[in-house]
């Protein structure tokens, strides 16, 4: 009877292998803008769109690219590649971090690497065209005053560095209401 339950144990640990592995072969994280969680309050466009203009550009639009999403992504790839590498091991030994802890820490990295590729682009984004900024100024009463004090100083709004005289004005570009920026999210698909 001994004999019996050492080789059902053998068996079973053998299926949880099997099964954590396959897990792990197909699964996908996928970092981006869900279409279907992509409505903005303005519903004019949907963030999943917008993101994609300006990850790729539109030149009928005059909206150059100002790639975030692959950058983003690129940058942890190695990270990634150390904590998907962990996490086959753990899977193999059985031990540490179930492989959906690992699926979802790697989504969380680089769903947190994009939306800083938003804020801290690196190289710079191109800049903001001085027609766009003025309209962006032109919807607040602090962006109207901002406009008042930057003609009283004689500053035309010609470039991104004098619109930023003090630091006031949210000309940043690809952020501006912070609705693409806050729906930037991961999900992690098993196959």
């Amino acid at each position: 009877m001994a004999d019996f339950a050492g080789i059902r144990k053998t068996i079973d640990n053998v299926g949880g292998l099997l099964a954590r592995v396959a897990e792990l072969t197909t699964s996908d994280v996928l970092v981006g803008v869900p279409e279907a969680k992509g409505a903005r309050k303005d519903g004019q466009i949907t963030n999943a769109s917008l993101a994609y203009i300006h990850e790729f550009g539109s030149p009928a639009s005059n909206i150059p690219a100002r790639p975030f999403l692959f950058p983003g992504v690129r940058k942890i790839r190695p990270q990634a590649i150390a904590m998907l590498k962990q996490g086959a091991i753990d899977a193999l030994n059985g031990s540490g971090k179930s492989v959906s802890q690992t699926l979802n820490s790697v989504g969380m990295l680089a769903r947190n690497s994009v939306v800083n590729e938003i804020t801290d682009p690196d190289p710079a984004f191109v800049p903001l065209r001085p027609a766009t900024i003025r309209a962006r100024l032109r919807r607040t009463a602090a962006g109207r005053r901002k406009i008042k004090q930057l003609k009283a100083k004689g500053i035309a709004l010609t470039t991104w560095a004098e619109t930023i005289v003090d630091g006031s004005a949210n000309i940043h570009p690809l952020i501006d209401t912070g609705q693409l920026r806050a729906a930037i999210t991961y999900v992690v698909r098993t196959g």
